[in-house]
């Protein structure tokens, strides 16, 4: 038996499949998954900020429309990746209908924020921060349509009243501050993931989300990705069932980049220092975990974990782990990392008790 669906996503030219073949749901992407992901998150993002979607003008045909996935993803993500402490968001934050706003941290990551945020007509990019002036300077020649102000300090940049909303994409132990300090100066957050690098940090910036009028969302990519939003539908639709049990890896070849200098080496490298990054499960596997999650509906209630260091023996952070964890609904979860792979992808296994579902998404 063999039954195909397609969905076509302009905006990425991501062909996403779904196939039977002897009893396995297999899902399929042809692309990578990221930039149509962190799109997706801005224009949700900023639909959330407008309250009402209507951005005001239509979008150049030239450029991604991505009108399309905005009822479906907002459907589908639901409302883990957006705080906020009221239903309708500070009424008057926003003059006009285009949302202005500020970039903190203008390092790699960054820039595939500006790229996507270029796309969309309903912002302006009107105000940049970086304590490197290379990195600034970088993302000033990267913005189109305007010349953005730029700041060493992000307080400085909080300040101004051309700045709607803040983008906070800098490494993990400066994001709870920096959520903090954006919501005290009425300013809409998105944030890149985590939310902060201890239970206390969280729990302090729910806290003041809870109580703030502005908008808060997290940089949670993968569930912004039409190949999950796609496993999502199936596994909620019941395809395969209840999930009874999900295998998923995360094998990769290691990308740190060594430097001379002890202070680039932290700076740059920051992900393998345990107090700026919280740890690579926090840093890196966050993503593959929060899907798990999703899909399985229900809250973790025990995990076992495992890791440390078997190949890069001369940093604090671990290379490998593995993890099992139990639901409150009886399901099981195993993950495993390691970060000295050749960078194979290995297919995901989805078990429910009507059936199985195998996930595939890589790179042509």
């Amino acid at each position: 038996m063999s039954q195909t669906l397609k969905h076509f996503n302009s905006a990425s030219f991501e062909t996403v499949s779904s196939t039977i073949i002897g009893g396995t749901l297999e899902v399929k992407s042809r692309r990578g998954w990221n930039p149509v992901g962190i799109g997706l998150i801005c224009e949700r993002f900023l639909k959330g900020v407008l309250k009402d979607g209507d951005y005001g003008g239509a979008m150049d045909k030239n450029k991604v429309s991505r009108r399309g996935f905005l009822g479906t993803t907002a459907k589908v993500t639901g409302g883990l990746s957006i705080l906020s402490g009221s239903n309708r968001f500070a009424s008057g934050s926003v003059q006009g209908n285009r949302v202005r706003i500020g970039i903190i941290g203008i390092g790699a990551r960054a820039r595939a924020h500006i790229s996507a945020l270029n796309e969309i007509d309903a912002c302006e990019i009107t105000a940049l921060c970086d304590i490197d002036p290379d990195h600034l300077q970088n993302g000033v020649d990267q913005v189109k349509g305007t010349t953005p102000g730029t700041f060493r300090d992000y307080t400085k940049l909080l300040e101004q009243p051309n700045v709607d909303a803040v983008a906070i994409v800098t490494p993990n132990q400066l994001h709870k501050e920096m959520t903090l300090r954006s919501l005290e100066a009425r300013k809409h957050v998105l944030c890149e993931k985590p939310m902060g690098i201890t239970m206390e940090d969280c729990d302090e910036v729910v806290t003041a989300a809870k109580k703030s009028r502005y908008l808060l969302q997290y940089g949670m990519q993968l569930r912004h990705t039409p190949t999950f939003i796609k496993v999502n539908e199936l596994v909620q639709g019941g395809a395969i069932g209840n999930i009874r049990y999900a295998w998923i890896s995360d094998f990769r070849r290691d990308i740190r980049e060594l430097y001379e200098d002890r202070v680039a080496e932290r700076t740059k490298n920051w992900r393998y220092f345990q107090d700026t990054s919280g740890g690579m499960l926090l840093e890196y596997s966050i993503h593959r975990l929060d899907l798990i999650n999703w899909w399985m509906n229900s809250k973790p209630v025990m995990i076992s974990a495992f890791g440390g260091h078997n190949v890069w023996m001369d940093r604090e952070t671990i290379d490998h782990a593995g993890l099992l964890v139990e639901y409150a609904n009886g399901a099981k979860a195993t993950y495993g990392m390691a970060l000295y792979s050749v960078g194979y992808r290995a297919p995901w296994l989805i078990i429910g008790d009507a059936g199985q579902m195998l996930v595939e998404a890589q790179s042509v």
